[in-house]
């Protein structure tokens, strides 16, 4: 589509948005107060979008604005917030898009100028609405449309009065009035196109933020431990000695005497098995005898 198309589409976009500009600050205002009421996201609200179209096999396209979570100490430096495109690489080429912020927050314009950046290639339009709201506008002759994580990028400057914990929410709102509506389709806008659109106004936006990390709570906790010792009693050792008599050794000295016996001939020999002692002292009395008479004679 030529540029000067593309500017009277976005100029239609735009004056419906300033018409409805009463309606998304109250709008917003609900949002912001949700935020500060607990949460750190609200939901995109698709209601505003009607349609009658089933989406069950509509391309599933997402565009998702980033939660980013900084230390204070960093809230003192510009912020860049990263909006992603998912499951529409290559078929989409028709955007117009209402982006909300907390009006606590300034946008700052890139070198170029221009309030959001867009890196893609498709026609590109812009513009600051005030009051919190920002918008975009692409066309093309094709479906050049890209999927990424930075399809576009807002850079905020947080207020100096800035403390821990605080959250500053940023969305997308549907917008539609008079013959205008915020769109994302492709070139033809055919049923492909107006399915995949139907899908991402009820289903495939996801709202973000920038917040401060909050204070740390430091919780001391002190514990008190008592400890009882129980002492045992000393071990004593009672060691009863038994001593053996000594050993008594008694050795029996046995004289040998040797007695020699001249016994006569047919005398039986003494100390043979099997003779008892009275045969033995028979002998000897016999043999004393005999040298008796001997020596008389």
């Amino acid at each position: 589509m030529k540029k000067n198309t593309l500017k009277s589409v976005f100029a239609a976009l735009a004056v419906s948005a300033v018409a409805v500009s009463a309606t998304s600050a109250v709008a917003f205002a609900d949002y912001a107060s949700d935020i500060k009421n607990g949460g750190k996201e609200v939901a995109y609200d698709g209601s505003a979008y009607t349609t009658t179209l089933d989406t069950t096999n509509a391309t599933p396209a997402t565009i998702t604005i980033e939660k980013k979570t900084i230390k204070l100490d960093e809230a003192k430096n510009n912020q860049t917030v990263n909006v992603a495109v998912s499951g529409a690489d290559k078929k989409y080429a028709s955007v117009g898009l209402h982006f909300l912020y907390d009006t606590r927050l300034k946008v700052v314009a890139n070198e170029d100028g221009e309030v959001v950046t867009y890196n893609g290639k498709l026609g590109f339009e812009q513009r600051d609405l005030g009051n919190g709201e920002l918008f975009v506008a692409h066309d093309g002759s094709a479906d050049k449309g890209t999927d990424g994580e930075d399809v576009w990028q807002i850079i905020f400057q947080l207020p100096a009065d800035t403390k821990a914990g605080d959250i500053f929410p940023i969305g997308i709102e549907y917008r539609t009035a008079a013959n205008t509506e915020d769109c994302f389709t492709n070139a033809l806008d055919n049923a492909e196109g107006k399915l995949m659109q139907a899908y991402v106004f009820t289903k495939g936006i996801t709202n973000g933020y920038i917040a401060v990390e909050p204070e740390e709570t430091t919780t001391t906790t002190t514990t008190t431990t008592t400890t009882t010792t129980t002492e045992e009693p000393e071990e004593t050792t009672t060691t009863t000695t038994t001593e053996e008599p000594e050993e008594t050794t008694t050795t029996v000295s046995e004289t040998e005497t040797e007695t020699t016996t001249t016994q006569p001939n047919d005398a039986p020999p003494t100390g043979v098995a099997g003779v008892g002692v009275a045969a033995a002292g028979l002998a000897v009395a016999i043999g004393t005898a005999f040298a008796l008479r001997k020596r008389e004679d």
